[in-house]
C-alpha cells in the first residue's frame, strides 16, 4: 500500500490505497459491483485507484471539459500543486488533448499528439501553447497520459490515467494490455459517481476560468472606449503581454474578436457596467 493524495472536487484526503485485482469477467459485472459498494465519493476514488494499481497504473483524474477548460474540479489522485499550477498558467487553452477529447470518442495517449506535432512540416502558436502544457505535465512526472473521453447529455468529461515517472513505452504497454478494463472503469466511475454521489460529483458546464489581467483589459476597453494598445498603456504592460492575455481571453470566452469577448464578458457579468 502507498500513501497517496486523493482529490474529490475541492476536498483532499490522504489515504492508503489498496491494490485490487479484477476477476476475469466478460461484462465487467464484478468490477461494477466492487465500485458500486462504495459508501462515499472518496471511497469510490480509493477503489478506482486500487483497481488501477492492480494494472501497474498509479494515478487518474476524472474531470469535466469544454471548449475552454482542461482539468477543473477533478476527482482522482493527482496532487493539488499540479492541478492548481495547470489552472493558474491557463495551459488548458493550448492543450490539444482537450480539443481532441471534445470532438472524438477515441481515447488517446498524449504522446501520440506530441508525435504528430513534432512531425508537422509547419509551426504555429497553438503548437507552442501545447508544447508549454506538455512540458509542464512532464515536469510534474507525468511522462505520458492516456485519456478516455466520456459524453453525458450536453457535457463532456475525461478519465485520464498515468503512472508517475514511468517510461512511456512501459506505461503504454500496461495501458494496451488493460485497455478494455480501463475503458470500463472510466464508464463505471462516471456512472456511479453521477448517480450515487451527485451532490458531491462534478457540476455540468463549469465556469470558464479567465485571468484577472484579461478581465481588467476588457473592462478598460469597455469603460474607456479605448484600443487594446491604449488599455495596455493604462495598465503599464507591454502590448505583447496584452495580446497574450487577450488571446487567451477570447479563447476562454469563445470569441474570435475583442468586441465579441467584451460582449461575452458583460453577459457573464465578468464586467459590471455602471
Amino acid at each position: 500500500m502507498e500513501d497517496r493524495l486523493i482529490t474529490t472536487g475541492a476536498l483532499f484526503f490522504s489515504k492508503k490505497l489498496d491494490c485490487f485485482e479484477i476477476p476475469p469477467d466478460e461484462k465487467g459485472e464484478s468490477l461494477y459491483r466492487y465500485l458500486h459498494e462504495s459508501a462515499s465519493i472518496d471511497e469510490l476514488v480509493r477503489r478506482t485507484a486500487g483497481v488501477l494499481r492492480g494494472m501497474g497504473i498509479s494515478d487518474f483524474a476524472h474531470s469535466p471539459i469544454n471548449n475552454n477548460c482542461g482539468i477543473l474540479d477533478p476527482c482522482g489522485t493527482y496532487g493539488t500543486k499540479y492541478l492548481d499550477q495547470y489552472a493558474k498558467e491557463e495551459f488548458h487553452h493550448g492543450d490539444l488533448v482537450v480539443r481532441h477529447l471534445l470532438t472524438s470518442k477515441t481515447p488517446i495517449f498524449r504522446s501520440v499528439i506530441s508525435e504528430h506535432i513534432d512531425a508537422a512540416p509547419y509551426d504555429n502558436e497553438i503548437f507552442h501553447l501545447y508544447r508549454d502544457a506538455s512540458r509542464f505535465i512532464k515536469k510534474c512526472g507525468l511522462l505520458d497520459v492516456y485519456s478516455v473521453p466520456i459524453f453525458s447529455a450536453d457535457s463532456a468529461f475525461t478519465f485520464a490515467v498515468s503512472t508517475h515517472n514511468l517510461d512511456p513505452s512501459i506505461f503504454q504497454e500496461r495501458v494496451t494490455r488493460n485497455r478494455t478494463e480501463i475503458h470500463r472503469l472510466a464508464t463505471f466511475f462516471d456512472e456511479i459517481g453521477r448517480n450515487r454521489f451527485s451532490s458531491h460529483f462534478h457540476k455540468s458546464n463549469p465556469r470558464v476560468p479567465i485571468s484577472g489581467r484579461a478581465i481588467e483589459l476588457l473592462e478598460l476597453i469597455t469603460k474607456k472606449d479605448c484600443s487594446l494598445a491604449e488599455a495596455a498603456e493604462l495598465m503599464g504592460i507591454e502590448i505583447s503581454t496584452a495580446n497574450k492575455h487577450m488571446k487567451r481571453a477570447k479563447m476562454a470566452l469563445g470569441s474570435e474578436t475583442i468586441q465579441g469577448a467584451v460582449v461575452a464578458a458583460i453577459k457573464q457579468k465578468l464586467i459590471l457596467l455602471d
